[in-house]
């Protein structure tokens, strides 16, 4: 029996080629993952790694209003020098190989907000998964946080 397959991708338009995508860091041990899969919106979850420190919202799926990905910084295994990446490659909605990341999502945390973003150093390995990994599945979605913290 084959288990779940896995794809290493260069890019990924998330809105034209849905799924989960997994971004591994070029400056941190922290993962990012993006799903089309977990209702109408896509989400977004951040699994701080040894090195990192966790930030307010990981560890929970966040319905995302916007995806940046910025200029491509490394390639080959290095950081390019800024005289070589194009300023003007910044792209909505797209997972790119040797690009920083952008995420933004509703920040429903009470006195704060509207919006909440965190940025990725660039990625140096970017993976699509045919299926949802099983920690993942068990990451709750930041909805159902909120509902059980209102709930009496």
């Amino acid at each position: 029996m084959m288990g779940p397959m896995t794809e290493d991708i260069e890019v990924a338009s998330i809105l034209v080629d849905p799924g989960i995508y997994e971004l591994q860091s070029v400056q941190s041990s922290s993962r990012y993952f993006v799903s089309t899969t977990l209702g109408e919106s896509p989400r977004y979850v951040r699994l701080a790694g040894d090195d990192s420190r966790s930030l307010r919202l990981d560890t929970a799926w966040h319905a995302l209003i916007a995806l940046i990905s910025h200029p491509v910084e490394w390639a080959e295994g290095e950081m390019l020098p800024r005289s070589m990446r194009d300023a003007a490659a910044t792209k909505a909605w797209t997972l790119r190989l040797g690009s920083s990341h952008t995420y933004l999502t509703p920040d429903r945390t009470p006195g704060r907000g509207p919006v909440y973003w965190v940025q990725s150093s660039a990625c140096r390995r970017l993976i699509r998964h045919d299926t949802m990994p099983d920690f993942l599945a068990e990451i709750p979605l930041d909805d159902v946080l909120l509902e059980q913290a209102s709930a009496p």
